[in-house]
C-alpha cells in the first residue's frame, strides 16, 4: 500500500486483529500491525471501513503509535494503528485520506481461549538446533505455560516436523512469518534483528486477551523461578504486591551444555547435568502483565503509562538461563551426575 508520492509512504501490513472487548482498548477496536519508514507515523494517513453480516458500515480514522522504542538507526519501524469498528465485523477495508483506492485486508479475531500464561518466541531464522527447540518447548510446558507462539521464517525440514508434533499436542502454535520486502528501501536489512518487533507484537496482540501474563524470549532462553513448579502463582503474587510493575525482568546467565546429535541417545536430563554457567551476566528478557502493557519488544515494552516501573527479580529467586553454547557429540566431555559451576 502506497499512501504518498514517495517511498516514505510505503507500508507493509502484517495483520489486522479485532477485539470485541479488550483490556487496553475500547470495545470494538481493530489493530493494524504494520512496518513502514520510521517517519511515517507523523500523519494520520488512512481511514478504516468495517462491515458486519448485516451490511452495517462504520468509517473511522486510524490512530498511530510506535510498537516499540526505536533502539538503532534502522529506517524501517513497526507501528500499530487502532481503528474503531462496527460490532462483530466480517470485513475491513482501508483507504488513504483523499484517495479513491480501497483495499480489503484479512481480518482475524483475537484469540479467545483461556490461556493464563503464553510465551512469545522471537522469530526463528534457519533454525537448525532441534535440541534447544525441544528443550525450550518441554521446559515452558512443564512450568505451566499454556501455549507457546513460534514464528517461523525458515528451518531445517526435521525441525519443522518436530514443531508440527508439538502443535498437534496443543503445546505450541506455529505462525509462518515473512520478513517484509520493499526493495527500494532495502527493508530486509533496515528492519531490526530479524524483524522481531513485528513477530513479537503479532504474537502479543493475538494472545493478549487470552492470557494474564505473556513471556517474551528467544528460543535459547529458559526462565527458572525457584519458588515452585508453576510460574503462575509467582507471577500473580508479584503483581498483587506490586500492581504498577511494567515488566518483570530477569538477569540472564549464559551457559554451556553438551548434547547428542542424534535423537536416539539425546537426553534432556543428561544435557542439563552438563551445564556450565559462565560468570558474566547479560540483559535478560521480560514478563508482561497483559492488562497493563500494549505492545512489546524483545527486552522491554513501549511505555505509555509513566506510572509503571520495571522490576528485576533477585537471582536468588529467579534466573534466565541463556543456553547459547552447545557442544555436540557424545556426553563425554563433562562428568555426568552433577551440575557444573552453577553459581546461581
Amino acid at each position: 500500500m502506497n499512501t504518498n508520492d514517495n517511498l516514505k509512504g510505503d507500508i507493509i501490513i502484517y495483520s489486522v486483529t479485532y477485539f470485541n472487548v479488550s483490556k487496553i482498548y475500547p470495545n470494538n477496536t481493530a489493530l493494524i500491525l504494520m512496518t513502514a519508514h520510521y517517519q511515517l507515523s507523523k500523519k494520520r494517513f488512512f481511514k478504516c471501513i468495517t462491515k458486519n453480516k448485516n451490511d452495517e458500515t462504520k468509517i473511522s480514522i486510524a490512530t498511530f503509535k510506535s510498537a516499540y522504542q526505536n533502539v538503532g538507526p534502522c529506517l524501517m519501524h513497526t507501528f500499530i494503528a487502532s481503528c474503531p469498528t462496527i460490532s462483530n465485523p466480517t470485513s475491513i477495508y482501508v483507504t488513504a485520506l483523499h484517495k479513491s483506492d480501497i483495499i480489503q485486508l484479512p481480518l482475524r479475531y483475537a484469540n479467545a481461549e483461556s490461556l493464563p500464561i503464553v510465551s512469545c518466541v522471537s522469530s526463528l531464522y534457519f533454525a537448525e538446533r532441534w535440541q534447544i527447540i525441544a528443550i525450550n518447548i518441554e521446559w515452558y510446558s512443564y512450568f505451566g505455560v499454556n501455549r507457546q507462539g513460534y514464528y517461523l521464517i525458515s528451518a531445517m525440514e526435521g525441525i519443522y516436523e518436530l514443531l508440527k508434533v508439538y502443535e498437534k499436542l496443543k503445546m505450541i502454535d506455529i505462525h509462518h512469518w515473512n520478513i517484509p520486502d520493499i526493495p527500494e528501501l532495502n527493508s530486509r536489512q533496515e528492519l531490526d534483528s530479524r524483524d522481531i518487533a513485528g513477530s513479537l507484537n503479532d504474537c502479543y496482540i493475538n494472545y493478549r486477551e487470552a492470557a494474564d501474563f505473556i513471556i517474551v524470549h528467544d528460543v535459547d532462553d529458559l526462565i527458572y523461578i525457584k519458588q515452585g513448579a508453576s510460574f503462575y502463582p509467582a507471577f500473580k503474587q508479584h503483581w498483587q504486591e506490586f500492581p504498577l510493575t511494567k515488566t518483570l525482568n530477569l538477569t540472564a546467565r549464559t551457559v554451556e551444555m553438551e548434547a547428542e546429535k542424534g535423537y536416539e541417545k539425546f537426553s534432556m536430563l543428561k544435557t542439563f547435568q552438563t551445564m556450565n554457567v559462565l560468570p558474566e551476566r547479560i540483559y535478560g528478557k521480560s514478563i508482561y502483565n497483559t492488562s497493563l502493557i500494549e505492545s512489546v519488544w524483545i527486552h522491554w515494552p513501549t511505555e505509555f503509562d509513566k506510572r509503571l516501573k520495571s522490576m528485576t527479580l533477585d537471582e536468588k529467586d529467579a534466573v534466565l538461563i541463556h543456553a547459547r553454547t552447545f557442544k555436540f557429540g557424545k556426553y563425554n566431555q563433562t562428568k555426568i551426575g552433577k551440575i557444573v559451576s552453577t553459581n546461581f
